[in-house]
């Protein structure tokens, strides 16, 4: 109530001050000038008038028409709102020294300088009584003569509105590549209705990196804080300064309200060495393979995942069992890049049956990025056709063997009965 009673006391004398202009006309009689008129974003307005409409943060353009009645190459033109409580008691605008000479007509306008930025901050209700600022006009010169025109403004509430008090980043000064940046927001409700599902977004768009949170509700006229949000900066983004853009969007997501930071970039000793590995895959560790046969194959994948070149040898040994081909034997990998090779495998005739193995080597730069063991599964030989007829001969031969024995033994028995016959046959009895 305070405050609003300075403001009210401040508005009286200043309009007591215009009751001495004549129609609307300040005269003064060391500056060689008249103010004839006045403009409020485009709209004319006389001395002591209250002028409404505007909003808090809106931007007033001011419009001066002055009458010259004298020469004089200092002539300033001032605007200045009186009376705010919070970050600064005044906002101004000032032009620079401009000449005039007697008899002339100047305007003296937004082209000027003469732009006041009215604070988000500005009261404008005091015990449900609105709240009503002075803004004086002053031409004057460096004699420190003026003329002064008064009026007042009022600010009207918008219907929905948020500005952004304050951003805090952590680290606050720079950040080094590699690691995360820390955001949060400061953020009032300066319209008349409450806001919910607000969202707060923090982004760096150059290195493509942003996050973003809600806050739930805003009432009329309260103050929060978002949650922390963080950016991750890449480990080997360039050392600089970048755009950090923070955009609060409210009202359904009809309304947004933005500002640019600016955040410095440390460059990362970590991004000049490579970390990257190398990833090494087999399609089929273990194969079944002939002896004498044809030879299997064994497909392997090498994968680069550094950011720069790589050159891979593969180197095989296995035992007098088996012949071993690598193709190719030499791999050069790009950063990121994949490429197959494969190691073909045949077994030696005279190689036994059983699981075998195959050592592979893999060497970068002279030391070993992997070993590897392929296993092969040596078959019984399968018997050859003339084995097979052999072996028939050989069981024909033996039943054929059999029989005669058979047989002979068949004739025997019977030629031995057919004696025993004749001899009873011959004998005599008397």
């Amino acid at each position: 109530m305070k405050a609003n009673k300075i403001k009210l006391f401040s508005v009286i004398a200043l309009f007591l001050i215009g009751l001495i202009a004549i129609s609307g006309i300040v005269k003064a009689d060391s500056v060689p000038v008249e103010i004839e008129k006045v403009y409020i974003n485009d709209r004319a307005v006389e001395e002591g008038e209250i002028r409404g409409g505007i909003n808090r943060g809106d931007e007033i353009e001011i419009e001066v028409k002055l009458s010259a009645t004298g020469d004089d190459d200092n002539i300033v033109v001032q605007a200045e709102i009186n009376g705010l409580d919070h970050d600064q008691d005044s906002v101004e605008a000032e032009t620079d020294p401009i000449a005039v000479k007697a008899n002339k007509t100047y305007y003296v306008d937004e082209n000027d300088g003469l732009v006041i930025k009215l604070p988000d901050r500005m009261d404008i209700e005091d015990d449900d009584e609105e709240i009503q600022y002075a803004l004086r006009i002053e031409v004057s010169n460096y004699e420190d003569d003026e003329a002064t025109f008064n009026a007042i403004v009022e600010i009207d509430p918008v219907r929905n509105g948020i500005t952004i008090k304050d951003v805090i980043f952590s680290p606050a000064y720079e950040v080094k590549a590699g690691h995360s940046l820390r955001a949060i927001a400061r953020l009032k409700n300066v319209g008349r209705e409450t806001e919910e599902d607000v969202k707060v977004n923090v982004e760096i768009p150059e290195l493509k990196v942003a996050d973003s949170d809600y806050m739930d509700e805003l009432e009329n006229e309260d103050t929060e804080t978002s949650e922390e949000l963080y950016l991750w900066v890449p480990e080997c983004a360039p050392a600089g300064d970048y755009k950090a853009v923070v955009t609060v969007t409210f009202d359904d997501g009809d309304e947004t309200v933005t500002e640019e930071h600016t955040v410095t970039v440390v460059e990362s000793d970590a991004c000049n060495v490579d970390v990257g590995k190398t990833i090494v895959a087999v399609g089929s560790e273990t194969q079944d393979i002939t002896a004498g046969g044809e030879s299997v194959v064994y497909p392997i994948t090498l994968s680069n995942t550094g950011n720069s070149a790589k050159t891979y040898t593969l180197e095989a040994t296995a035992g007098s069992w088996a012949n071993v081909k690598v193709s190719p034997s030499l791999v050069v990998l790009e950063g990121g890049e994949t490429k197959m090779v494969f190691a073909s495998v045949s077994a030696n005739e005279g190689a036994t049956a059983g699981e075998k193995i195959v050592g592979l080597t893999i060497k970068s730069d002279g030391k070993s990025v992997q070993d590897l063991t392929l296993k092969a599964n040596i078959a019984e030989p399968e018997s050859s056709g003339w084995d097979s007829a052999k072996k028939g001969l050989e069981v024909a031969l033996i039943v054929l063997v059999v029989l005669l024995v058979i047989i002979g033994l068949i004739v025997g028995f019977s030629k031995l009965k057919g004696d025993d016959e004749d001899s009873e046959e011959s004998q005599t009895y008397y």
